[in-house]
């Protein structure tokens, strides 16, 4: 494929050249349009501007060949590569290349292009959009791919092969061929798997939020000590009421909890009657259980290691004697 900023910039140079050494010649004030040296040279200047015009023409000519046969840039060819399980995009060096040159000729002032490069330039914008939605789509379908757990897949399973559908249609058929515009086809594939992505996103933030509220309560022992060096005896003098507070914590965590799996449902687009959707909810039962089973842990545990007088010397209780007096 021709260089062609390189070219067009030494073309530009060279009459820039050639014209500095004739301009000042037809402008002194000597009559010498009839002076034979100078027609020489008028003629050489005309000599070489006509060779230069026609390297320009060939080079150009060059570009029309390229769109005259898209197999040239390659246009003709999937928009996406597949790799395995992946995909990624198909932008061949041939094609990178003409867009860096013809995006750099216009930065060239006064250079006259021809149509067939202006339009090509016209397709720039539109090149670049599509290769920057298709690097999009390609990392989203692959993130998905790679942190899709096992209790997950079968409620993504449909909607996962919708998306992998199209990309095989993109890694096979779909091309970037001016004359088969795929741009609605990439715009609705990154549409899809954006709104995809982020409902099963945030269906795992889910999860981890469920984790966040029931560690909530391995953080603080429902009877601990005083916070106070003055005052480090165990809490109990006010049990019912500290009961009653974790209860009702409790009790708000689980409608939280019940909320959390409803927005999951929505967002996994799961059908509450189906087989898939139940092994989820017992997926989430069995973490919720195991969680409750650490809570009674760590606060047996605290209990255990607060009074043992080999781990902890200051009391735990504190026992009072009062005497009253009797008359």
């Amino acid at each position: 494929m021709p260089k062609l900023i390189s070219h067009y910039r030494w073309v530009n140079q060279l009459r820039q050249r050639v014209n500095s050494q004739i301009e000042p010649l037809r402008t002194i004030d000597i009559k010498i349009e009839d002076n034979e040296c100078y027609k020489r040279i008028l003629e050489q200047e005309r000599n070489i501007q006509m060779r230069l015009d026609n390297f320009i023409e060939n080079l150009n000519q060059q570009w029309i060949d390229l769109f005259q046969n898209g197999s040239l840039l390659h246009l003709n060819e999937p928009i996406l590569r597949k790799v395995n399980e992946y995909y990624t995009v198909n932008i061949k060096p041939e094609l990178a290349t003409a867009l860096h040159e013809v995006m750099r000729l216009y930065q060239i002032p006064n250079l006259i292009l021809s149509p067939e490069i202006e339009e090509f330039y016209q397709q720039i914008d539109r090149f670049q959009q599509q290769f920057i939605d298709l690097d999009y789509i390609t990392k989203s379908y692959r993130h998905i791919y790679d942190n899709v757990s096992l209790i997950e897949y079968p409620l993504i399973r449909e909607e996962l092969a919708t998306i992998a559908n199209d990309l095989d249609k993109a890694s096979t058929i779909i091309t970037l061929n001016i004359d088969t515009d795929p741009t609605d086809f990439i715009r609705r594939l990154r549409t899809t798997i954006h709104d995809f992505e982020a409902r099963f996103f945030k269906s795992k933030s889910n999860l981890d939020d469920i984790q966040k509220i029931l560690q909530t309560y391995l953080k603080t022992a429902l009877y601990s000590r005083g916070e106070t060096r003055q005052d480090p005896l165990l809490i109990v003098y006010e049990k019912e009421n500290r009961v009653l507070k974790r209860n009702n914590e409790l009790r708000d965590a689980g409608l939280r909890l019940q909320d959390i799996l409803k927005q999951s449902k929505w967002l996994l687009k799961a059908d509450a009657d189906a087989d898939i959707w139940k092994a989820y909810v017992d997926y989430v039962d069995e973490m919720i259980i195991e969680s409750l089973y650490e809570i009674i842990d760590y606060n047996l545990n605290y209990l255990l290691e607060e009074s043992d007088p080999t781990l902890n010397k200051r009391p735990l209780f504190e026992v009072e004697l009062i005497l009253d007096v009797i008359i």
